[in-house]
């Protein structure tokens, strides 16, 4: 994915979408580190606060974690990451089609 989107959704949305979709679409697999947020900056082409904000709400929502001297890694589809995915539907401020919500169930 190359450059910004303009179709309204919030720079740390297109990060936090972007990186959810390749967790979960299996591109990310459990225990792989995460590109830098300079990498995510320039592919994306978003400022560095968004890709914080970003990978905030994903270790939050249990998709990611950070490792001191490690970096930010995949934590994989647990249940944690289901719950935080499950619960927060709602609060990405975007509208999910039914089959990306049975995806997300049927892990």
């Amino acid at each position: 994915m190359n450059g910004r989107r303009s179709d309204g959704v919030g720079d740390d949305l297109v990060v936090l979408n972007y990186l959810r979709d390749q967790i979960v679409g299996g591109a990310l697999k459990a225990g792989t580190k995460l590109p830098s947020e300079r990498s995510l900056c320039a592919d994306l082409g978003v400022s560095r606060g968004y890709v914080r904000k970003a990978l905030a709400k994903l270790e939050h929502y249990g998709l990611i974690e950070t490792l001191p001297q490690k970096g930010t890694i995949v934590a994989g589809l647990g249940t944690k990451a289901i719950s935080g995915l499950i619960a927060s539907v709602g609060s990405l401020d975007e509208t999910f089609r039914p089959s990306e919500l049975f995806e997300i169930r049927s892990l």
